[in-house]
């Protein structure tokens, strides 16, 4: 069964990259076809090149938005949002493509072409959303949830999410006063405690948990909250009336109506760091060839000027003050090559 509900978010994740692919393509296209009848002589690069780039580009984006992570599909504007600001992203990385490529893209181009791309992908979003919906009052595409607490709080929760259609399963309960196996509401069955919060989960295949602070001790509110946010790889909502915000920080969310607060990790997962990392050098290396011409004409002027040593490396502090060598232009060279032609050089520096 858990492989079976896996591969059906593998499916829609398939359908969604096949509904990007085609959207990005769609607004290329009708880029191409507008700006082809635009009055002037606008030249566009031959080849496919500048489509794979978009594609590419595209696909970048929204996996480091992780618009194809599960628990971020069928819900709300956030996926949709996310595309948008996705599509902003890689039209910036289309601009900055320009410079390095030897055929350059107009600039009309490239807006229309992310303007109907990002129209296009969300258009084919919500139509997979949509079929999607249609397929949950059969099982599909369902999330498991747990949910911590037990009171009357607690299962009117549990009713609202367990809704038909609502595509959320509260597949148990967790609570420290109801003994394991006990029913309640006729349908959510105890599980176990809080502390059994990872070992449960991973039993029953859920990958959230809804916590009702009213049905629980101040104490193990505090070690659950503590324990997922650090330990557990799932996400963990907290029900609307828990006033105190976390000192990991929370975002508002909705599932099925309920509003939820939900916790966001202390630090970023693997697959996080390796994109941001990612980004961060090729922005980097984007930014040194924009600039590598500033950056040559300065070292020619240091070097008639008469400098011997255009260069030299500084040790600064970088992140946790962790030290690391900086090449930097050496001002003492521009010193000299100003003060060069001075018959009084370098005794007057010396002296100011």
């Amino acid at each position: 069964m858990r492989s079976l509900r896996r591969h059906q978010w593998r499916l829609l994740v398939a359908a969604l990259l096949a509904g990007d692919l085609a959207g990005v393509l769609a607004g290329a296209g009708l880029a191409t076809l507008l700006t082809r009848a635009w009055p002037g002589d606008v030249h566009l690069p031959r080849g496919g090149g500048l489509v794979a780039l978009m594609a590419a580009l595209a696909l970048a984006g929204f996996l480091c938005l992780r618009l194809y992570t599960p628990h971020n599909l069928l819900h709300g504007m956030r996926e949709l949002a996310g595309v948008v600001h996705g599509c902003v992203y890689a039209a910036i990385g289309t601009v900055l493509a320009g410079f390095v490529i030897s055929d350059p893209i107009p600039r009309l181009w490239t807006a229309l072409a992310w303007t109907f791309a990002a129209v296009s992908v969300c258009a084919g979003r919500l139509a997979i959303r949509r079929g999607a919906a249609r397929l949950r009052p059969r099982g599909l595409f369902v999330e498991r949830t747990l949910l911590v607490g037990a009171d009357q709080h607690s299962i009117g929760v549990a009713r609202q999410l367990s809704r038909p259609g609502s595509g959320i399963e509260v597949v148990g309960v967790l609570d420290d006063y109801k003994a394991p196996g006990t029913v309640l509401d006729g349908r959510f069955v105890v599980l176990g405690t809080p502390a059994d919060l990872a070992r449960i989960a991973a039993a029953s295949d859920a990958h959230d948990a809804v916590v009702v602070p009213d049905a629980l001790a101040w104490e193990t509110m505090r070690r659950v909250l503590a324990d997922a946010a650090v330990t557990w790889t799932g996400r963990v909502h907290v029900s609307a009336g828990f006033t105190d915000l976390l000192t990991t920080g929370v975002r508002i969310s909705a599932r099925n109506h309920v509003p939820l607060l939900t916790l966001k990790k202390v630090a970023l997962t693997s697959a996080e760091a390796a994109a941001k990392r990612t980004l961060d050098c090729v922005l980097a290396a984007l930014l040194l060839v924009i600039l590598s011409p500033v950056l040559l004409v300065t070292a020619l002027r240091l070097r008639a000027a008469g400098a011997g040593a255009v260069l030299r490396r500084r040790t600064v502090l970088g992140r946790r003050g962790v030290p690391f060598d900086m090449p930097t232009f050496d001002p003492g060279a521009a010193r000299r090559g100003s003060c060069g032609s001075c018959p009084r050089w370098p005794a007057c520096c010396a002296a100011t």
